[in-house]
């Protein structure tokens, strides 16, 4: 599989090192209500996963990067643990966790590897329990480059050959966010414009549009 975050930071293309401060304050009020295990899916090199790890709970960074979970495992602490595998198949328990955190993460698949994740973060999440997301909405700017420069391999999905490697982005609809998490119970779904990247900064008419939302497993 390709190792997204070692090619591009290689190519110091994204900061991928440093935390969403207002992230890391919602993830915080969330973990103080609900307490238990925490899921970084996705989670790169960590930067959302030390900062919120809350002892004596159990914080696990999940991801498919070799590169990534190495450089996560120098900045953690003791409460802290990293697994690799896929987002489709995720090793852990039914009602494993408490809060899941999927933040830039889901949307790099296919819609049925997207389906599977989903119901994956479903069946992992405790009753009760919360997922924060974040999925490429399709007024970002990466999706009209994807019209011009990429390939659109399914409705809403593009592959890029970029010149560090082959990448497949999904880009959502409000509908289709509401369609594919229909098990959850989803809380404030807004549309939110996060910092250009060199990528999306490319189109500068057009914005770095997300989909960000919490979901609760009734």
């Amino acid at each position: 599989m390709f190792d997204f975050f070692h090619l591009y930071s290689l190519k110091e293309k994204y900061n991928l090192k440093d935390p969403n401060p207002s992230l890391i304050r919602r993830l915080k009020r969330l973990r103080e209500s609900k307490k238990g295990a925490f899921l970084d899916l996705g989670c790169g090199f960590g930067r959302h996963l030390e900062p919120v790890a809350k002892e004596p709970d159990i914080s696990i960074g999940f991801d498919c990067s070799t590169s990534a979970l190495k450089a996560t495992c120098s900045r953690i602490r003791p409460s802290c643990f990293v697994v690799k595998g896929l987002m489709t198949g995720l090793p852990f328990k039914e009602g494993s966790f408490s809060n899941v955190l999927a933040w830039r993460s889901i949307y790099l698949q296919n819609i049925v590897q997207i389906d599977l994740t989903i119901n994956e973060i479903f069946r992992v999440l405790k009753k009760g329990g919360h997922l924060v997301c974040s999925v490429r909405a399709t007024t970002n700017a990466l999706y009209y480059i994807g019209l011009e420069k990429g390939h659109e391999i399914e409705p809403g999905t593009f592959h890029f050959n970029d010149e560090c490697g082959d990448l497949i982005y999904h880009f959502f609809t409000k509908e289709e966010v509401l369609k594919r998490f229909y098990k959850f119970r989803i809380e404030d779904l807004q549309l939110k414009q996060l910092v250009q990247t060199p990528f999306t900064s490319y189109r500068p008419e057009f914005s770095n549009d997300f989909w960000i939302f919490s979901a609760g497993k009734p």
